[in-house]
This record gives C-alpha cells, sequence and structure tokens, in this order.
C-alpha cells in the first residue's frame, strides 16, 4: 500500500504521466496546483490497501492525506516524501495524526541533540556555506550550554566574512560569556589548549564555499588534529539540489554527522533541509524557533518534527469518517494568509528598518542613517524596536537611563526613555531581555501605537530598526510605516530571506511601500548585480519590483567605529563610507 505522486507544468502534462505510469484507471488521491506547479496523488494497489485499513492495520486514509498534503506544502522531495508515505503505511496507523506521523519519522531519519557533547565539555565547531546564520548560531549554543550548567566560550575564527569577529565578540558580551578570537586557522589548538577544562568550546567559522580550495583548506587547518565535533548549519531558505550538492561536497572533506537548522521562523518548509539530512544520513541536532538569541536553540525529536510539519499548514484535509472520505473529493482549498490589520492612514514620518536574517549590518546603518539625517538638520529620532537583542545603545557607546524595558514594566512612559545624542535622539531597547520577546502582541502593539500617536509628530523623520525575521509585531509596524527598507547583501541566504520578507510582507499589503539598500557591496557594479537578482526575483514571483534606496560599499571603518562604540560620521567623517551613506539618507528623505 502506498501514494505516488506525480507532477509537471500544467494538468495535460501531470495527467498524461499518470496515464503513461499507471493506465487510465489509476485511482486519483488528490489534485492541486501550487506555484504553477500541478500535482496528482494516486493509491497504489488499493485493493490491499482497503483491507489494511479494514483491518486497522494502516492509518485512516484522511491521515495519509493530510501527511501527503503537509510534506508537499513543506516541498520534501517527492521520492523522500512517497518513500516516507510508504513507510507509514507498512505500519499500523495511530489515533492521532501526530503520532502517525511521528512513527514514520522515526523510520525515516535520525535525531540526536548535542547535549551529552556539551556536557562532555567537547569542542563544537559550526560549519556550513555563507549566509547560514553561523555566528547567531554560535551565540545561541553558548546560551544553551548555560542551561546545561556548562561554562561557554565563544571563540571567533571566522577571519574571512568582514564584521564576523565583532559580532561574536558583541553577542558574547550580551550572554557576558568568555571570548577568545582565532585570526588564524592553525592557532586554534592553542586556544582550546588554554580553557579550563570544565569549559565548552563552540567555535564559529567563516562561510565555507566547497567548491573552492582555500576556503577548505581553512576548515581543514580548523579541525586538524583536534577532538572537535564538526556540526553542520543549514537554512530553511537554501534551494534543496544547491544545498545536497553543497552539503555533499562539504562531507566528502568534513566527516560530519549533525545539522541545525535555522531560518525555521522566517519560512516554515523545512522539506529542503530535510532532504540534506536524509541524503547525507545526518542527525537533527537542534533548530532555531526565532530570530532572537534569548530564545536560544530547540532540541529536535521525531514527535516535535511532526508537530512542526502538521502545523498551520493552509488547506490540510481534516479528520473525517470512513464513509465521509469515500463521499469526499480529495482536493484542497487554498486559505489566503492572514492579512495585516486595516491601516488606512500610514504614519507619514515613520521609516522601518528590516532584515529578512541578521548579520547583514541593519542596526549599524539604522544608526547612520539616524546621524546622516540629523547631522543634516532633520530632527530624528532613532527607535530600537529589536525586543530580543536590542544593541543600538551597545553599539553607539549610549547609556540610556530608561528603556523599552521600563516602558513595558510600566514603571516609565514611552516618552521617558527617549535619550538625546549629538544628532538624533534615541528610544533604546533592552540589550539581551527574554522577558521583551514574550510580551503579549496587544501590549508591543500599544507601544508602538504611542509612539506613532504621541511621539512621531514631534519629529521630522523616526527610524525604527526592527529585529530580523518576520515577527508579527514587526509586520505590524511595518504595515503602519511609509517606507519599509530592506537591509540586504550578496550572500545568498540574505537574498533569499530579503526576498521571503518582501514576498510575506507584500502578500499581507500589496500597497506596502518597500525599499531595497544593498550593503557590504564590493563596489557600485556588484551591489547593482546583487539588487537586480533581488528585484528580478520579485517581479518575476511577486508582479512588483522594489526600488532600490542606495548601496554601501564594504570598509573597515565600520570595524573600527563599532569597535570604538562610535557614530560613522564621528568616527570618520570622511570616510568613502560616509559619503554612501550621506547620499542614501538625503534620497531617503526625499522620499518621506
Amino acid at each position: 500500500m502506498r501514494l505516488k505522486t506525480f507532477e509537471a507544468g500544467s494538468y495535460q502534462e501531470v495527467r498524461k504521466k499518470v496515464v503513461d505510469s499507471l493506465g487510465d484507471d489509476a485511482i486519483i488521491s488528490s489534485i492541486r496546483e501550487h506555484d504553477g506547479i500541478h500535482q496528482i496523488t494516486c493509491v497504489v494497489d488499493p485493493d490491499e490497501s482497503e483491507k489494511q485499513v479494514q483491518k486497522g492495520h494502516a492509518a485512516p486514509p484522511w491521515q495519509i492525506e493530510a501527511i501527503h498534503h503537509a510534506l508537499q506544502w513543506h516541498q520534501l522531495p517527492l521520492d523522500i516524501s512517497d518513500r516516507l508515505i510508504d513507510d507509514i503505511l507498512s505500519n499500523k496507523g495511530k489515533k492521532q495524526i501526530g503520532d502517525t506521523l511521528t512513527m514514520g519519522l522515526r523510520h525515516g531519519f535520525k535525531f540526536e541533540p548535542l547535549d551529552k557533547f556539551i556536557a562532555q565539555g567537547r569542542p563544537i565547531l559550526l560549519f556550513g556555506p555563507p549566509g547560514m546564520g553561523k555566528t547567531v548560531t554560535a551565540a545561541k549554543l553558548a546560551l544553551h550550554a548555560q542551561t546545561l550548567d556548562k561554562s561557554p566560550t565563544l571563540i571567533a575564527a571566522d577571519m574571512i566574512r568582514t564584521g564576523g569577529v565583532e559580532q561574536l565578540e558583541l553577542y558574547a558580551e550580551k550572554l557576558n560569556v568568555p571570548f577568545r578570537p582565532c585570526l588564524h586557522s592553525d592557532k586554534l589548538g592553542y586556544i582550546l589548549s588554554s580553557l579550563a577544562e570544565e569549559d565548552v568550546a563552540i567555535i564559529d567559522t567563516p562561510g565555507i564555499n566547497p567548491f573552492r580550495q582555500d576556503d577548505l583548506l581553512i576548515l581543514k587547518q580548523l579541525i586538524d588534529n583536534q577532538n572537535i565535533l564538526t556540526v553542520l548549519v543549514f537554512s530553511t531558505l537554501i534551494d534543496t539540489q544547491a544545498g545536497i550538492d553543497i552539503a555533499e561536497a562539504l562531507s566528502k572533506r568534513v566527516e560530519t554527522h549533525h545539522l541545525i537548522v535555522t531560518g525555521e521562523d522566517i519560512d516554515r518548509r523545512l522539506g529542503r533541509v530535510l532532504a540534506i539530512a536524509e541524503q547525507q544520513q545526518l542527525r537533527l541536532a537542534h533548530y532555531s524557533p526565532r530570530a532572537e538569541i534569548v530564545n536560544g536553540l530547540a532540541d529536535f525529536s521525531a514527535p516535535k518534527l511532526s508537530e512542526l510539519l502538521l502545523a498551520d499548514i493552509p488547506g490540510a484535509p481534516k479528520q473525517q469518517t470512513n464513509e465521509q472520505a469515500k463521499q469526499s473529493e480529495a482536493a484542497t482549498v487554498k486559505q489566503p494568509m492572514q492579512r495585516i490589520e486595516a491601516t488606512p492612514d500610514l504614519c507619514q514620518n515613520l521609516v522601518v528598518i528590516a532584515s529578512g536574517k541578521g548579520g547583514v549590518g541593519k542596526t549599524f546603518m539604522a544608526a547612520s542613517l539616524a546621524g546622516a539625517l540629523g547631522k543634516s538638520g532633520h530632527k530624528t529620532l532613532l527607535f530600537d524596536g529589536d525586543l530580543g537583542l536590542a544593541n543600538i545603545d551597545i553599539q553607539i557607546g549610549l547609556r540610556p537611563k530608561c528603556d523599552l524595558g521600563k516602558v513595558f514594566k510600566g514603571e516609565a512612559q514611552l516618552e521617558d526613555a527617549i535619550t538625546k545624542t549629538k544628532f538624533f535622539d534615541v528610544i533604546a531597547g533592552r540589550s539581551g531581555a527574554s522577558s521583551l520577546t514574550n510580551l503579549p502582541l496587544n501590549k508591543i502593539k500599544n507601544i508602538y501605537n504611542i509612539l506613532e500617536e504621541r511621539i512621531c509628530p514631534h519629529y521630522d523623520i523616526v527610524l525604527a530598526d526592527m529585529g530580523a525575521g518576520l515577527e508579527e509585531h514587526i509586520r505590524y509596524i511595518s504595515g503602519r510605516a511609509k517606507i519599509t527598507i530592506v537591509i540586504a547583501n550578496d550572500e545568498p541566504t540574505a537574498l533569499t530571506d530579503a526576498y521571503a520578507f518582501i514576498k510575506v510582507m507584500i502578500r499581507q499589503k500589496p500597497s506596502l511601500n518597500i525599499k531595497v539598500l544593498i550593503n557590504s557591496a564590493e563596489n557600485d557594479r556588484q551591489g547593482e548585480r546583487t539588487y537586480k537578482t533581488l528585484g528580478q526575483t520579485c517581479k518575476n514571483f511577486l508582479s512588483m519590483q522594489p526600488e532600490l534606496l542606495g548601496i554601501v560599499k564594504r570598509d573597515k571603518t565600520v570595524h573600527d567605529s563599532i569597535r570604538a562604540q562610535k557614530l560613522l560620521f564621528e568616527h570618520a567623517p570622511n570616510a568613502k563610507i560616509s559619503k554612501d551613506i550621506q547620499r542614501i539618507a538625503e534620497n531617503l528623505w526625499d522620499k518621506v
């Protein structure tokens, strides 16, 4: 007993595939179309299937259809999906659909959190291609180690990516854990030997292109002759086949058995990384349930993966009796995404600065734009809306007497949290405060409404630096803003995450005014190519193309100003990057 799925670009093509394979008498379980791809699922060996269902030896048809629908929604490759369904059908079904899927997942995938290795104090090295979120994952893993009563040390061995060491150092400071830079790959052994026996080292590495020998050499030197556990980090947003190719190429050079999944909170479709895990026989260790570091990592297990795969799938079949199943047509009803609340009047001087992923320079850009606008004479407010990892105050060396933490506790009014700087005013968030991420949405919205009604009218322009990702409060304030700026760079996942952010926002509010800012470009031409890639993708799949607000070229001055905890315009007013940002600020002012 099993299901077999066929797909093609049109109904006529996929129907022909069914007839060619199973004949005119093929029994069709479901017909669906998604993003221009037509799928037909057929029941193979139906007579034997019916006997097994009647005897109670198989899951009821509605469960199989719902599971199959969920696996397809998550874009699990058809061959893996069919094998998983076959495995489920070869065993006795469970009363609850989650238990039925859990049973199949236990046979199809391996699960092993890193807890026992952390308890052993074994060094853990995170690696993977560029843009997978390894640095944030390293910080989250350090937090996870603390919950296991271990003393983590964060080691930055990212000697390639600009700003990688500085970013991890900031995270270490927020988490109050030791930090050690490793600027040369052959020095890692010395650093590890200097740690206390009870410490556990968590090592961040540069993004590795497995098809470049220089990158592979750095990785090999880092792990050579060390008792290091290597853990692959992949985002759900990576293309399935590209991800498999990259993972396969890396596995030929580096022995690894564990996978940490990022990006699940941005794009819930897990099929791509599950395909990588299945193809490389990797153990699913942890996933990142939310972008904020304070939320840490969650353990993967068969029940948890089952829950993630079945959660809130549009058009999923509901529980039916056998009689209902026979009488109903196997078709799905597409449900639109919940739309943002109606917002007839935008806040005309509110600009939201957002990104699909962390580490693209969003906060630095927000502070620098605020500085440029303030320097030009515009009364500017910078609102730190990153509820999970607020750090504007750290980047510019600000020590506010009152922050959002006190406002949310009811100890102060929002106006009390305004701190003045040389060029602009700041409402600081509460750095690393997990309590803010767990606030009820209505309480967060209330603060945003006060910002709009009582604070914004006193300023020429208000910049809201939001956390990375697509949390509901971010979507809410973006829906109220005159302009939403999406920060991206040329890293593959930065582009896919930016596209995911734009896709979700445009589908929820088609009139949203989105601008794109390309950061860390090698030069103007490379920045324009990066924008063209993102813009063309939006044009092809969303029927819109966000405007380019500007390009900021890579400059070492950024790291110097962050280390000095000074605004760019104070630290290096004549640097080329300062001129780039000044032009973008002028362009933004013309559009507000």
